[in-house]
């Protein structure tokens, strides 16, 4: 490392520093000298004898991902059934192996070198770096992406649960910036994982401690344990704001299992030959409102955003579809980029964005003043009501409740990548009940979902205050 003057800390906030460069410097980037970085690095390295620092290639394997083939198909049939391990898969400390997309027995036998099993870590390399979780279930195969790494504990006396929540806490996200490199997007190499990240392990003497690893796991994880269990008290109440509308007006979707089979007249000059589209039940969708209820189609009710060009800018705060939680419809994070690389949707308050890309699973929300003037994926489409009476929060109840999305589903377009287009949207059917009902449902649907938010919140402060806990015994 290049020998530095010392840095001054001009402004704190936001953060200001001079640097002094004595001429063997060989990096320039501002994260490698951020003092306040620095700060905690230095924390670490003073760390007593009683906590060993170790890199992880000394207990684990630490190995990279493979890229897939170019035009691989990600999708989910009979002959797309193996699990391909995306950044996006890796939530909540886990790997989602259920909703991961899959890949041919073809493909992969031309990856089949790069696997996970159970027990192994994983940590996201490329992007939102230092994304940390385990796969905890057996897989007989299980493919995954260069833009992760895979840590694979091979000393017996490493807890390696216990090595998950460490690479979880800020002990190691401070270590993950610090070794991070790039320009338009940062990158921890394999190199830094493997030989710049320091583990901290409590020991006796030269050994590791497997007793007080277990010791500071039980906290965490009874810390944890608890968060979770509140958390699923509080996706019951989202589930049942998200199935409010249906119940309340007594909407009938039909089964999955019904009409799988089905023959239909596509007459002279059918629109689709898609069976999808075709299917019997996208039609008994739209009829079940036609019978029983005012409604409108969708594009008498809103009209999309003009697009217009997003002016140049030093950074722009950019959302992307990872940053949509469609269970709860909002926007959870966003990031400032200095280039956006590709053209993107300006986004204005009191608008709700819609997913063309697999719509039905529900990435709908509303633009607030939080999020106006940012930037966003061309996947999301901007729209706006045009409809007196019908009120904004209507909207994006009745759009995320199970009978809009279904309709969608049956109106995807696509091979590989599904999605709707302007087209689909306008013809979808909205059902319009009184303006008392209407006031009812969303009352209903929003308090259900700040009751959801409260617990959320408090399950939030126990995990954090439980990783805080583990920071504290490590440095002291």
């Amino acid at each position: 490392m290049a020998n530095i003057n010392p840095i001054k800390t001009l402004k704190n906030k936001p953060l200001i520093y001079s640097v002094n460069f004595d001429e063997d410097v060989d990096r320039l980037d501002c994260t490698w000298f951020n003092p306040e970085i620095n700060k905690k690095i230095k924390e670490i390295e003073k760390l007593s004898e009683k906590k060993l620092k170790i890199s992880l290639n000394k207990i684990s394997k630490v190995s990279g991902g493979k890229r897939l083939p170019k035009d691989t198909v990600l999708m989910e049939d009979e002959n797309h059934y193996i699990p391909y391990v995306r950044g996006v898969d890796v939530k909540e400390l886990k790997v989602n192996i259920e909703k991961t997309q899959k890949i041919t027995k073809e493909i992969h036998k031309l990856i089949q070198n790069y696997q996970l099993k159970k027990n192994d870590l994983v940590v996201s390399i490329v992007g939102t770096i230092g994304n940390v979780g385990i796969l905890d279930e057996d897989v007989e195969v299980c493919d995954f992406t260069e833009n992760i790494a895979k840590v694979r504990v091979f000393d017996e006396k490493i807890n390696h649960k216990y090595l998950l929540y460490y690479l979880d806490s800020d002990l190691a996200k401070v270590q993950f910036e610090k070794f991070s490199v790039g320009s338009l997007q940062y990158k921890l190499s394999l190199n830094s994982l493997r030989n710049n990240i320091k583990f901290i392990v409590p020991s006796n003497k030269d050994s590791y401690s497997e007793s007080k690893q277990n010791s500071i796991l039980k906290k965490i994880e009874d810390s944890f344990l608890k968060a979770d269990k509140m958390k699923l008290e509080a996706n019951k109440i989202i589930d049942k704001a998200n199935n409010f509308l249906l119940e309340k007006l007594k909407i009938k979707i039909p089964s999955s299992n019904e009409l799988d089979f089905f023959k239909t007249n596509l007459g002279d000059e059918p629109d689709r030959l898609d069976a999808l589209f075709n299917n019997p039940k996208r039609d008994l969708l739209k009829e079940n409102i036609k019978k029983y209820f005012s409604w409108d189609f969708l594009e008498n009710i809103i009209e999309f955003e003009e697009d217009k060009k997003v002016a140049p800018s030093e950074y722009y705060n950019l959302i992307d579809l990872s940053d949509i939680n469609e269970k709860i419809g909002k926007i959870t994070s966003s990031r400032e980029v200095s280039d956006l690389g590709s053209q993107k949707v300006l986004l204005k308050n009191n608008t709700i964005l819609i997913s063309k890309l697999q719509p039905e699973q529900g990435k709908i929300v509303i633009v607030d003043n939080n999020f106006s003037g940012s930037v966003a994926s061309s996947e999301l489409i901007p729209i706006r009501v045009k409809k007196e009476g019908v009120s904004l929060e209507y909207l994006w109840v009745v759009l995320r409740s199970q009978y809009t999305l279904k309709q969608w589903a049956y109106s995807l377009t696509g091979s590989s990548r599904m999605r709707i287009g302007k087209t689909e949207i306008n013809e979808t059917v909205i059902p319009i009940p009184s303006e008392s009902e209407r006031k009812i449902i969303v009352k209903q649907v929003f308090n259900l979902f700040k009751e959801a938010d409260e617990i959320i919140k408090e399950s939030e402060e126990i995990k954090e205050k439980a990783k805080q806990e583990l920071v504290k015994i490590l440095i002291n």
